[in-house]
């Protein structure tokens, strides 16, 4: 997902190559790249301790809210507080 951030970021700069990017340029990038893994990272943890608390003690409870909160850990998070009956322990 990161490449294809990269590759847009490029593309609105009216270039292909990363080296005909000016160094602020390049520098925006790279900045904007870390705030956007730390933030995904948050949400994943977030996701995943969600997850964690709203399954049941089962294994397949466990596993399925697992794989969704790592999958799509906003979309689970979305799901988890808007769906009735998915996080029954709030």
């Amino acid at each position: 997902m990161l490449e294809l951030q990269g590759l847009n970021a490029l593309r609105e700069a009216g270039t292909n190559d990363p080296d005909d990017l000016a160094p602020g340029d390049k520098r925006v990038i790279a900045i904007l790249t870390i705030i956007y893994v730390v933030v995904y990272l948050v949400l994943l943890v977030f996701a995943i301790l969600r997850a964690i608390k709203c399954s049941t003690a089962t294994p397949d409870s466990r596993a399925l809210h697992l794989m969704f909160a790592i999958v799509s850990p906003v979309m689970y998070l979305i799901f988890s507080y808007l769906v009735p009956g998915m996080c029954r322990r709030t």
